[in-house]
């Protein structure tokens, strides 16, 4: 018995020794999972595979979804914009290739419907991080001096565009601006005008802050006007030749309301910065949520 008990004891050693620290088994138990004629694949097999094409992606959607779920809560506006951003993906694929969303879900590797929803969810929130990481660089100094230098009294204006589209030639859509031009400053009214070219001309109203994204000659024409007057001369764009009406003056924003937005503003620079970029700051993220990866 003595004997029997040492041998047995020399062979759980040796086979503790030998034999690997774990093997991945089936639902039932088996180590087998795919037999291949006298062949075998086992569980441990397709464990390993699987674990070196695809473990990275994996553990990375797991952590950051478990992370970013702990410090997000989604509203119902984020989860509209999730599901518009799906229904996009739709339609796309449906009208450049013919494909229903059902194909669309199973070519690119989607369970279903939900699956696809949870995989937008963890990109909306993973964006969502990074834009907020980088406004949290941004100083107030930054912001006080960008508030002075850029935030204007914000405006609204009135355009009459002689738009180069809709002439053989630059002059011809010039001539005609002239005269547009021309009859204004000899007294002719802004709505008179606005319906004697409305067949020849394109008529805008819009704000103009400092948010605005305009090209710089109309930006600056409309800015060097008074309130409630109009350009002397023609102001040219890429998209032809405008005259511009500028109508009321608006009190300027605090800098409080809107200090978001110039963080936002001035954050979008850093993105060109390598220190800054997208997989660097995410890789930030999983170090601040403590991710050890043990295996």
């Amino acid at each position: 018995i003595i004997a029997f008990l040492l041998g047995l004891l020399v062979c759980l050693i040796i086979m503790l020794i030998i034999w690997p620290k774990r093997i991945a088994k089936l639902k039932s138990g088996e180590e087998v999972a795919i037999s291949v004629g006298q062949y075998n694949i086992t569980a441990d097999d397709i464990y390993d595979n699987l674990k070196e094409r695809y473990a990275t992606e994996a553990i990375f959607n797991l952590v950051d979804k478990t992370y970013l779920n702990s410090i997000y809560e989604l509203n119902s506006i984020d989860e509209e914009e999730i599901k518009e951003n799906a229904n996009y993906y739709y339609s796309q694929y449906e009208n450049y290739y013919g494909v229903t969303k059902e194909e669309f879900l199973t070519q690119n590797g989607f369970l279903d419907e939900n699956d696809f929803i949870d995989y937008l969810t963890i990109d909306y929130l993973r964006n969502k991080y990074y834009e907020d990481y980088l406004k949290k660089q941004i100083t107030d100094k930054e912001v006080d001096q960008y508030y002075e230098e850029n935030v204007i009294a914000p405006f609204d204006v009135e355009h009459i565009l002689v738009s180069f589209d809709d002439f053989e030639t630059e002059e011809e859509a010039k001539n005609l601006a002239s005269q547009i031009l021309s009859d204004l400053n000899n007294g002719t009214s802004w709505e008179a005008l606005k319906n004697k070219y409305s067949d020849q001309s394109i008529t805008e109203s819009f704000e103009i802050n400092y948010s605005s994204n305009l090209e710089e000659s109309f930006m600056s024409a409309a800015l060097s006007l008074s309130e409630n007057s109009y350009s002397k001369s023609l102001v040219e764009t890429s998209y032809g030749y405008h005259i511009i009406y500028k109508k009321e003056l608006k009190a300027k924003p605090s800098k409080e309301s809107i200090t978001d937005n110039i963080k936002a503003i001035l954050s979008n620079s850093l993105t060109l910065e390598e220190d800054y970029s997208y997989e660097i700051v995410l890789t930030k993220m999983r170090e601040e949520a403590n991710m050890k990866i043990n295996d």
